[in-house]
């Protein structure tokens, strides 16, 4: 069963603070974000998740309800756990552009650039208490 690994992980993506919630300004919009081991997951909150395990286990095979990303901001959210940013419409758009990026199914794994939380304080982003 590959049920218990997805809690397990999804716990300890919490524990570790990866659930991100970027708040877009001056538009009001909402992003979440888990960040993963080789990339960062775009999360639409129940459902969708960007990662291979949700496009391959819940929607092609439909052997599970969701990934871990999705567990992890699930938690994240009811508990509080999760970091925001506030991040101006013009600055988040490298953001969205990886986190909607086309997926490489299959395909031998290459650690991509990550943008995200790599520059994002030397952008000048915040992080809202």
């Amino acid at each position: 069963m590959r049920a218990e690994p997805r809690d397990r992980r999804a716990l300890e993506a919490l524990a570790e603070l990866r659930v991100k919630k970027y708040v877009l300004r001056p538009s009001g919009r909402v992003y979440w974000v888990v960040v993963g081991r080789h990339r960062d997951y775009w999360v639409i909150p129940g459902r969708y998740c960007s990662c291979d395990d949700f496009y391959i286990n819940v929607v092609a095979r439909g052997e599970a309800e969701g990934c871990y990303h999705l567990k992890a901001q699930r938690l994240a959210e009811q508990t509080g756990r999760y970091e925001v940013f506030e991040v101006s419409d013009e600055e988040a758009e490298p953001l969205i552009e990886e986190w909607r990026g086309a997926r490489e199914l299959l395909a031998p794994r290459r650690r991509p650039k990550r943008l995200a939380h790599s520059g994002l304080h030397r952008l000048g982003w915040r992080r809202r208490a």
